[in-house]
């Protein structure tokens, strides 16, 4: 919504200012929260391991389309019609790809309380922390790839012990703390692929995952 303000004949001493003040803002909801509008369908987390192009039918899910003011975290509005028989409680994963993204969504798990994956690539994200993923225990999934990340704290996954599948490739990553992958007892896959500190994936290998540990500490050591 535009809003324009015309300030005519103001005084200021003995001088007349004519004042013309345009101001382009958004609406009230958007100018303050991320609105989310969904396409539910089903997709399959193991095709970003793979890099197939084509998702096998799985979990159902919402890609998002995210809209309102991007640098603000909060998630106060959601959109989209459900498959028959759907609801949010059934969605589990949450996808958001190649929009301008610049800071984790948070508040979803008030709409979607069952999340089981986040896979949010190509959309500028440069920083996370633990609380960001904190709300989400059930949290198996997770993929941030081709993003803007420099560094990642070792205490991320902290809130996350389910995790199988974590991917950080394609980011600009130098800096990793020693114990990110500690305690994540279910990983199967880790995928560090193309950083500045680190070029490695495990795939159901846990030899692999613990190279990609001793990476962290001789390439990456967060300092």
């Amino acid at each position: 919504m535009q809003l324009k303000f015309r300030v005519k004949n103001f005084f200021f001493g003995h001088k007349m200012l004519h004042i013309h003040l345009i101001f382009l803002l958004l609406t009230l909801s958007p100018s303050l929260s991320i609105v989310i509008d969904c396409t539910y369908d089903y997709y399959d987390w193991r095709t970003e391991a793979s890099e197939i192009l084509t998702p096998i039918v799985t979990d159902y899910s919402c890609i998002a389309d995210v809209k309102g003011i991007i640098v603000y975290k909060v998630v106060t509005e959601l959109y989209g019609v459900h498959a028959f028989e759907k609801e949010n409680k059934d969605v589990k994963i949450v996808q958001i790809s190649n929009q301008n993204l610049l800071k984790m969504p948070r508040e979803l798990e008030l709409f979607f309380p069952n999340i089981e994956g986040f896979f949010i690539n190509f959309c500028n994200l440069s920083s996370i922390n633990k609380e960001d993923l904190q709300p989400y225990k059930k949290l198996k999934y997770f993929s941030v790839r081709n993003n803007l990340f420099t560094r990642i704290e070792g205490n991320l996954f902290q809130f996350s012990p389910k995790l199988q599948f974590v991917s950080f490739g394609y980011n600009k990553i130098g800096e990793i703390g020693n114990f990110l992958l500690d305690k994540l007892n279910y990983l199967q896959i880790a995928s560090f692929i193309k950083n500045k500190c680190i070029d490695r994936i495990a795939i159901n290998d846990t030899s692999a995952i613990g190279q990609i540990k001793k990476n962290f500490v001789e390439k990456c050591n967060l300092k």
